[in-house]
């Protein structure tokens, strides 16, 4: 290696000049493109059927990359849509519970209003009847809870 190639420049000249005398290209951990180049000269050393093996192999490498990519985005897009798809069916089971909720909560308040409605008119019925067998309105105040007022009015 020249003790005068300090620069990019004066590296890649040397080993452009010096190309068919190196067994291996120097500044390679300098230079990113001192390993292009390296690959490039392996290649014009190919017999033509190795070359038609590389090119062979190539092809076939550079076809399963862009299938192996085009494969990445449908999966992404898979997984995207598959998000989405979840986001709504969250979304709609919330809304699904939310009814839910609301109408068990009507429906509690008309059982309320029910059970109310019929305690009432069990009591009034059974005031009635003690009344009709002659039990003093006290007593029956009593036993139905009802006010000698209303007892009264049956």
């Amino acid at each position: 290696m020249p003790i005068f190639a300090n620069t990019h420049f004066e590296r890649w000249i040397y080993v452009l000049t010096n190309m068919d005398k190196l067994e291996k290209i120097p500044f390679k951990t300098d230079m990113d493109v001192m390993k292009e180049l390296e690959e490039i000269a392996s290649l014009r050393s190919l017999t033509p059927q190795e070359m038609w093996d590389y090119d062979c192999a190539l092809n076939s490498y550079r076809s399963n990359e862009g299938a192996w990519r085009a494969m990445e985005r449908k999966v992404v897009e898979a997984e995207a849509l598959a998000a989405e798809a979840d986001a709504r069916l969250k979304a709609h089971v919330a809304k699904v519970e939310a009814k839910a909720a609301k109408a068990e909560a009507k429906a509690n308040e008309n059982a309320k209003k029910v059970r109310a409605e019929t305690e009432a008119k069990t009591k009034a019925a059974v005031a009635k009847e003690l009344k009709r067998l002659n039990m003093p309105i006290a007593t029956i105040a009593q036993v139905t809870k009802l006010s000698e007022a209303e007892i009264e009015t049956l």
